[in-house]
């Protein structure tokens, strides 16, 4: 099994610790026609709220930036796991004695740097004491992005005949594909894209607490599935604030058989999740992040591994570089 520092030290590599993830940045909504309306009533509003579901998400911590040649690579822990909401309650999936997250060490690499090492993708690389996975990707940045869809991924198929899944973020994969009763949802909280023209898109923020746009249907490039996803309102505030996106990825025989149970588990959902979060601005992230997500978030960062260690561990690894350059 290959050694980091065996592979890069003689190419002087340039190692900066990181103290802490860079502070998130909305970007620009992009705006298009590319969504289309698919119920022609407004969403009913029932009063039955879910009784059960369960929430999954990733946490990473990126702990070294490695320049080498003048790419990039990325030393990060993802850790993923799922929390169950059930009777006001949340409760992790997961121990740390009896059933620990799953926790990966991610060794980011470019694709030009990887062909200039001779690494491989899902290759085993120790670095000092620390046993990484390597992932590939155009950037590290790409990279440990689609690790972590993949390992979301894996999550949900756990429990997708337990309960309601919602995934963090947007769902990004056909496989699984959406299944009647429980999914899964992705809940989008920061929306890049709005499958909506801006006048249309923009008009959505003067919904109430608890309501929810009518469906939209948007064609993926696999031509038997297709995104299907509704906006809703978190809060009673004018404008996008408290405003995400329920989706799911739905095989296109599947939507045109089950498009109406499928509307009333989003009214379900809108039913519920204005209920786990709160218009509370001294709360980082609130109310979009609601508050199963942000105490999942909390558990899986308990399982994160000192900086401190994993920058001794690389700079044990570079040791026989003395022209390597190390800053903190």
């Amino acid at each position: 099994m290959n050694e980091l520092g065996n592979l890069i030290s003689k190419l002087n590599p340039r190692v900066l610790q990181i103290r802490e993830e860079a502070s998130f940045v909305p970007l620009d909504i992009t705006y298009s026609s590319s969504g289309t309306f698919v119920e022609n009533d407004k969403p009913n509003f029932i009063d039955r709220e879910c009784e059960n579901i369960i929430f999954v998400d990733s946490r990473r911590r990126t702990f070294e930036s490695i320049t080498v040649e003048g790419f990039v690579m990325l030393l990060c822990q993802v850790v993923t796991g799922a929390l169950r909401y059930s009777n006001s309650l949340c409760t992790p999936l997961f121990s740390p004695d009896t059933n620990p997250p799953e926790s990966k060490f991610i060794l980011a690499v470019p694709q030009a740097l990887a062909q200039l090492l001779g690494l491989e993708e899902s290759q085993r690389i120790w670095i000092g004491e620390i046993l990484a996975q390597v992932e590939i990707g155009a950037s590290a940045e790409n990279a440990l992005d689609s690790y972590m869809q993949r390992a979301e991924k894996n999550e949900v198929e756990k429990y997708l005949d337990q309960a309601i899944v919602i995934k963090d973020g947007s769902i990004d994969f056909t496989t699984p594909a959406f299944r009647l009763p429980f999914g899964p949802f992705g809940l989008v909280k920061n929306i890049e894209k709005a499958y909506l023209d801006m006048k249309t898109f923009l008009s959505l923020g003067q919904m109430k607490r608890g309501e929810r746009s009518r469906s939209i249907k948007v064609k993926l490039s696999e031509p038997d599935y297709e995104r299907v996803m509704t906006y809703l309102k978190l809060v009673d505030s004018p404008g996008l604030k408290g405003l995400v996106r329920l989706e799911a990825v739905v095989e296109v025989d599947v939507f045109e058989s089950s498009s109406e149970k499928i509307f009333e588990l989003f009214d379900q959902l809108a039913k519920t999740l204005p209920n786990l979060t709160a218009d509370a601005s001294f709360i980082a992230r609130m109310p979009e992040n609601i508050f199963p997500v942000s105490y999942l978030e909390k558990c899986l960062e308990k399982f994160f591994y000192d900086r401190d260690y994993v920058h001794w561990n690389v700079v044990k690894a570079l040791a026989q570089s003395k022209s390597s350059i190390i800053q903190k």
